[in-house]
C-alpha cells in the first residue's frame, strides 16, 4: 500500500490584530469564533510501496470567511493574495484530495492538519471525507523512536537524517509535505515495517469538535430535562434554556424536594455529523439560585426602562 503524506498551511488574522479574541468579537459571526483558520493550501505526496516518490498535489484555496490573506501567513507560506483569490474553493480542493489519498495510508506531521480537515468541512459545509485507510503521526512516532522531543520539528529530524533543508521553502505546504515524505523514507529504511498505525474511519468518525452555536431548538425533546435529578419530582423552570458561552444553560428548582439546580447542555459534533450531548447539572444553594434570579430580574428592569 502507498503512503500519501499531507501538510497544510492555514489563514487567520492571528497577530495582524493585537487581541485576537476582540478581532473576533468586533467580526461578531459565530463561523470566526468557531474556526480561527481556514486552510489556504493543500500539499500532498505520495510515496509508493518501494519507497519511490510518485505523484504530488499542490493546492492553493480560495478563502470565504477569510478573504484578506495575513502578511504573516503569505511571508512565511509565500502564497500571495493574488495566488489565494486565483485559488480553487475548498469543497472542490477536499474532494480532489479524497481521491488522490482513496486506498493509502495517511501520514501527517503532528495532528493538527487532522483537526483542521474536520473543523474546516464544518466551516464550508462539506460533506466529510475519510481520506485514505490507515494513518500515522509520523511527528508523534519519530519523537517515541529518538527518545527525545515528543513533537520534534520536521526542520531537526530531517537533519537527524541527513536530508537537505531549504530553509527558504519551509512553511510552503508542498516543500513541508515533501519533506515529510522524505523522511518517511529514510524511517522505513531505518527502521523497517512502522508500528502504531490508526484505521483512518475509526480516528475521522471519533474524532469531534465542540459546536458553540448551538441553539435551544437544536436540543433534542429526550436531552431536556423534565423531572428532578434527586428525587424524580416535578421541576419548574426559573430560568429558560438559552446559549451561554456555548452552551444551553437554565436554571430551575424541584417541587417536590425544593432543590435548586443549575445546568449546562454542550454538544460535539463528529466528522461523519453525529452529534452527542453532554449535560452538567449542579445542585446550588437556595440563597445562590434567588441571588441569581434576582440579579437576572434586576437586570431584565433595567433594559426595559432604557
Amino acid at each position: 500500500m502507498d503512503y500519501v503524506v499531507i501538510d497544510l498551511e492555514f489563514n487567520n488574522m492571528q497577530g495582524v490584530y493585537q487581541n485576537m479574541k476582540q478581532y473576533l468579537n468586533r467580526e461578531d459571526t459565530g463561523k470566526r469564533r468557531l474556526y480561527p483558520n481556514e486552510i489556504i493550501q493543500i500539499g500532498a505526496v505520495r510515496l509508493k510501496e518501494n519507497l519511490t516518490e510518485g505523484e504530488g498535489l499542490n493546492l492553493v484555496i480560495k478563502n470565504t470567511f477569510y478573504k484578506n490573506l495575513n502578511p504573516l501567513i503569505s511571508q512565511m507560506t509565500g502564497v500571495t493574495q493574488a495566488m489565494m483569490d486565483e485559488g480553487i474553493r475548498y469543497p472542490e480542493a477536499i474532494s480532489k484530495l479524497d481521491r488522490f489519498c482513496k486506498n493509502t495510508v495517511i501520514v501527517t506531521w503532528g495532528v493538527s492538519d487532522i483537526y483542521e480537515i474536520i473543523r474546516n468541512c464544518h466551516m464550508h459545509q462539506t460533506p466529510i471525507t475519510v481520506l485514505g485507510q490507515r494513518y500515522l503521526d509520523l511527528q508523534a512516532w519519530i519523537g517515541q523512536k529518538l527518545g527525545g522531543n515528543p513533537t520534534p520539528s520536521l526542520k531537526s529530524v530531517m537533519e537527524e537524517f541527513s536530508i537537505e533543508v531549504d530553509d527558504t521553502r519551509l512553511h510552503d505546504g508542498y516543500y513541508d509535505a515533501l519533506s515529510t515524505a522524505r523522511v518517511l523514507r529514510a524511517v522505513l529504511e531505518r527502521y523497517g515495517r512502522l508500528d502504531g498505525l490508526k484505521n483512518t474511519r475509526v480516528l475521522f468518525t471519533s474524532d469531534s469538535i465542540y459546536i458553540t452555536d448551538i441553539q435551544v431548538r437544536d436540543v433534542p425533546d429526550e436531552e431536556i430535562t423534565t423531572i428532578c435529578p434527586l428525587c424524580e419530582g416535578h421541576i419548574v423552570y426559573d430560568i429558560s434554556m438559552a446559549n451561554e458561552h456555548g452552551r444551553i444553560r437554565s436554571m430551575y428548582h424541584c417541587e417536590a424536594c425544593m432543590s435548586s439546580f443549575i445546568e449546562d447542555i454542550s454538544v460535539k459534533e463528529n466528522m461523519l455529523g453525529y452529534r452527542k450531548f453532554f449535560k452538567k447539572i449542579k445542585k446550588v444553594p437556595q440563597d445562590f439560585f434567588r441571588a441569581i434570579i434576582g440579579q437576572r430580574q434586576a437586570n431584565r428592569n433595567r433594559n426595559y426602562r432604557q
